[in-house]
């Protein structure tokens, strides 16, 4: 069984002009139920039946401007369903750019996570050939790393300031991190370079 209008519900214009339509509705039926069930064989029963005529008559009038008010309760409904519709459209529009932004977010801070994992395999064969590649190939591999590092830190730095800019704070925060993370491998990187340039013979 629905539940009954909640008090504000009933306040509203709409619910307002058809309760005062209903009620001289009503009102109206109960003066036409009288009128069929008199009896006009006396004076009395005459004019009771000529003021109950003039009351239908007044309640018609009556009726037709309730009937007009409620009309003009149903255009404002509409103009106000009208609104909702286009805001939730709009909504839904925002919605969809929004998770198209992420997406492509999302899309490269995966990429960039590519990059920097593919930065482990000549890190780890610079330190298997430390101890036998010559200080030249050892610069030279160094300074190759270190020059895609710095490419990778760079595109996590945009990365991370897209994402502010677009406000995805956890994107912005994972690529920070990692853009840190990149920093420190880099850092290690140079300080590796000066070690082998150190040792190398001027």
């Amino acid at each position: 069984m629905p539940a009954p209008p909640s008090k504000k519900i009933a306040e509203t214009p709409l619910a307002k002009a058809a309760a005062a339509l209903e009620a001289e509705l009503l009102e109206y039926e109960k003066f036409v139920s009288e009128v069929k069930r008199m009896s006009l064989n006396t004076e009395k029963s005459m004019h009771r039946a000529k003021d109950l005529l003039e009351h239908c008559a007044a309640g018609e009038q009556r009726m037709a401007e309730r009937l007009q008010a409620f009309a003009a309760a149903m255009q404002d409904v509409q103009v106000r369903q009208q609104g909702c519709i286009s805001e939730a459209v709009a909504a839904a529009e925002t919605i969809q750019q929004r998770i198209q932004n992420r997406s492509a977010l999302l899309e490269r801070f995966s990429a960039l996570g590519e990059r920097a994992r593919s930065l482990n395999e000549p890190v780890a064969e610079l330190e298997a050939k430390q101890g036998d590649a010559n200080a030249q190939d050892l610069l030279k591999t160094l300074s190759e790393v270190a020059e895609r590092t710095e490419s990778v830190v760079a595109e996590a730095e945009t990365l991370g300031r897209d994402a502010v800019t677009h406000d995805w704070e956890d994107i912005a925060r994972e690529a920070t991190a990692l853009k840190q993370q990149l920093q420190s491998a880099r850092n290690k990187i140079l300080v590796a370079q000066r070690d082998v340039a150190g040792r190398t013979p001027s």
